[in-house]
């Protein structure tokens, strides 16, 4: 099977199919979020994967969460050299990509919403992204108050049903 080719990173070890031949994997995922982005006026250069949101946590502080993709104000570039602080000010969406549906409770209570809530912007977003789901969570600060609320969108409208 020829590896997958991603327009942020280029050629990856990884191939559109998991291990089990028949699944889609979670890398394959990945790039149609990407994509998906990136047609929504997203510029490549601003966009990073595997970005550590929260260091220390866990067992002993060893372990970290990290964003499965996250999207900057500015390129890489003009903020390469920023500490981590600083350049999560410069954080406007994350996202978590499964390769399936049977993670989504734990990825969005567990990953992204702990993700959203470390970024000190009002305004961050965050999308979840499966084989069925199209999530995005708004990120709303009131009073110094901190409330995700969360809509679905479809990929080819990008309409938004925010949830009551």
């Amino acid at each position: 099977m020829a590896n997958l080719i991603c327009p942020v990173r280029g050629e990856l070890g990884a191939t559109y199919f998991a291990k089990d031949g028949l699944t889609v994997s979670e890398e394959a995922r990945r790039i149609d979020c990407i994509s998906f982005l990136m047609g929504k006026a997203y510029p490549k250069e601003n966009i990073e994967c595997e970005t550590v949101v929260i260091k220390w946590v866990g067992n002993g502080g060893r372990n970290s969460l990290r964003a499965d993709i996250t999207i900057y104000d500015r390129s890489l570039a003009e903020i390469a050299d920023l500490e981590e602080a600083d350049r999560q000010l410069h954080m406007l969406l994350i996202a978590e990509i499964k390769r399936d549906k049977k993670s989504k409770s734990g990825a969005i209570n567990f990953q992204l919403e702990p993700a959203l809530r470390q970024i000190d912007r009002a305004n961050a977003l965050g999308v979840y992204w499966d084989d069925i789901n199209r999530i995005l969570l708004v990120k709303k600060t009131k009073l110094q108050l901190k409330k995700m609320t969360w809509g679905t969108f479809q990929i080819s409208a990008m309409s938004i049903n925010t949830r009551n």
